[in-house]
């Protein structure tokens, strides 16, 4: 029998042992059996956002694996933070943008034929991608003044 592994799939929960619940469910398990899918539980992590953020509390089991708890994680391409409210951190990914820039502008002047409709073009795809992204996730009004999207 092929084994498949669910990628990117995100669980919400309004408490640790709500989320406990939730995988415990036998519907959660036939669910995942039925669609031949299996939890890496290496590669799953708890995200505690809110006001007992930094609490100690008890681990989340995935059948008799711990799921293990971090204070941050990267999801399509933004770092989700722990804190005591959602925070998102899109440094990661400008970053990249600037850098496939650099290397596609850098190539192009080193051959002259560098435009200012090609740099205008480049500027508009990547504000309309960025643009396109902070539609599904809430960025913070200083993230969005860093892309000139105000």
């Amino acid at each position: 029998m092929l084994s498949f592994y669910a990628d990117d799939i995100v669980l919400l929960s309004g408490s640790l042992c709500k989320l406990q619940l939730m995988l415990n469910r036998p519907m959660c398990n036939d669910e995942m059996q039925y669609l031949e899918l299996k939890f890496n539980t290496v590669k799953c992590h708890v995200l505690r956002i809110g006001k007992n953020y930094a609490n100690d509390c008890n681990n989340v089991y995935l059948g008799n694996f711990p799921i293990a708890f971090d204070d941050s994680l990267m999801y399509l391409a933004t770092v989700i933070r722990a804190g005591r409210t959602w925070r998102t951190d899109s440094t990661p990914r400008r970053r990249q943008c600037f850098r496939a820039f650099n290397s596609i502008a850098t190539l192009n002047v080193a051959q002259n034929q560098l435009s200012n409709s090609w740099l205008n073009l480049f500027v508009c795809l990547c504000c309309c991608i960025m643009l396109l992204l902070s539609m599904y996730l809430n960025l913070s009004v200083l993230n969005l003044n860093m892309f000139g999207m105000l």
